[in-house]
């Protein structure tokens, strides 16, 4: 019987060995024929940002706003959650901007990851992420990480969605 376990074990063996020695080609996907892009990061949730935290980071749009003189950026800050801790909607947004913003936000935040990554998806015909009831899939909406942790997320929109919402994240570390 130890003769018999030994040689199955040692055949489990070789045949992992070779199944390792020769590199799979990439998958292609059936639908669009590309490539499928690499799986999403994973980002381990931190702390909730602080209000003095989003405070910051709306400092930074709002400096670069003035400076951009932009008229329509709406944005929202929010905790790994996805609940609102800041949000400020510039007075000639569209109304439908705060929904868009909060959802950005939101979509960075729970799924740790920022939307134009599902984007880029989208682009690339993997449309099964629309089956995730968090994916807003559109540029903007930039997790804050902290420490390599994420403590929250900022969605933008009404111009330099996804630059003013790197450079809010940012300017929280």
């Amino acid at each position: 019987m130890r003769v018999l376990v030994l040689g199955v074990a040692a055949a489990a063996c070789l045949l992992s060995a070779q199944a390792n020695a020769q590199a799979p080609a990439a998958p292609v996907t059936p639908v669009t024929g590309r490539t499928p892009l690499r799986g999403p990061p994973t980002i381990p949730y931190g702390m909730p940002i602080t209000l003095e935290q989003a405070m910051k980071a709306a400092g930074v749009i709002n400096g670069e706003i003035a400076k951009r003189n932009l008229k329509t950026v709406t944005f929202a800050i929010v905790e790994p959650s996805g609940e609102l801790v800041y949000y400020q909607k510039a007075t000639d947004a569209n109304y439908a901007a705060y929904d868009m913003s909060i959802k950005k936000a939101r979509s960075a935040a729970r799924l740790t990851r920022s939307t134009s990554f599902d984007r880029d998806r989208m682009l690339n015909g993997e449309d099964f992420i629309m089956a995730f009831a968090d994916v807003f899939p559109t540029g903007g909406g930039v997790p804050i990480v902290l420490n390599g942790r994420v403590i929250g997320a900022i969605g933008v929109t009404g111009g330099g969605d996804e630059v003013l919402a790197k450079l809010a994240a940012d300017a929280v570390k």
